[in-house]
């Protein structure tokens, strides 16, 4: 993902340059901006990403059934906004370092990939497991896809994949519970783009400071 994909340092040969040189943005600036385009990313897409999930959503139900419906719900709506914060986070270090279009591919298939295994499965154990035990299950799911999708695209990539796969679940949970608590503070104020803006921006907090101190800025 666009804030995890780093292992390679300055002296690495497939490494690249390292995210600032003499007159570069200093590594906060870079943090911050690093957010912000986040923030903005997901908050663009958010605002589209819901409804076209939903429409989708309800042509592959009306073909392939129910569970294949969220499937696709998931995969368009967490992928989507996922897709917005990749967009936003290249933006930002595209021209620092070598591995930034491998890292937004990787946020985005890896967030339509966990949205996807958690809607699925949630709709596949509905009625069986309990409602607890149907959103462990999601969950469980969900983070597994997204952590085995990241790994698989940044595997040939960078040093040490699976790291980065796991502090990219610790951001997205960080980012969903985030999501959840500025919805339950400000209610109907929080709109789709509030949401994709703030999952966005905690997403990005939690892998910037990382990427930018492993990239030896």
């Amino acid at each position: 993902m666009a804030g995890d994909a780093v292992g390679l340092s300055s002296d690495d040969p497939g490494g690249g340059a390292g995210l600032s040189g003499a007159g570069g943005p200093t590594p906060r600036a870079l943090w911050l901006a690093w957010i912000l385009a986040s923030g903005v990313g997901g908050w663009i897409c958010a605002i589209f990403a819901r409804p076209v999930s939903i429409a989708v959503g309800g042509v592959v139900g009306n073909v392939l059934g129910p569970i294949a419906a969220e499937a696709a719900v998931g995969a368009l709506a967490m992928g989507g906004v996922l897709l917005g914060v990749a967009v936003g986070q290249w933006l930002v270090i595209r021209r620092h370092v070598s591995w930034a279009g491998w890292s937004a591919l990787a946020t985005a298939l890896a967030g339509a990939a966990g949205g996807a295994g958690a809607l699925g499965a949630l709709q596949a154990v509905a009625g069986v497991a309990g409602e607890a035990g149907s959103v462990a299950v999601a969950v469980v799911l969900g983070l597994a896809a997204f952590w085995l999708v990241h790994w698989w695209v940044l595997k040939t990539q960078i040093c040490a994949p699976g790291h980065f796969a796991t502090l990219g679940v610790v951001a997205l949970i960080a980012a969903v519970l985030g999501t959840a608590l500025v919805g339950a503070i400000a209610g109907d104020l929080a709109g789709q783009g509030i949401g994709g803006g703030t999952l966005g921006a905690v997403y990005a907090a939690v892998t910037g400071r990382r990427a930018i101190n492993e990239a030896q800025l």
